[in-house]
């Protein structure tokens, strides 16, 4: 994450750090945050095998 925003920092200023920062990060939190929802919504189910 640090390099991502370095990298964004060194081409087009504090601007380019967010959104380096904001394209590494934001996806992974978005995945964790839908498999989480998926859970709770999920975890009385039961599934036959």
């Amino acid at each position: 994450m640090q390099l991502a925003a370095f990298t964004g920092l060194s081409l087009s200023g504090i601007p380019g750090a967010i959104a380096a920062y904001l394209g590494f990060a934001l996806p992974a939190f978005c995945l964790v945050t839908g498999l989480s929802a998926a859970y709770f919504q999920l975890r009385h189910a039961v599934f036959a095998v």
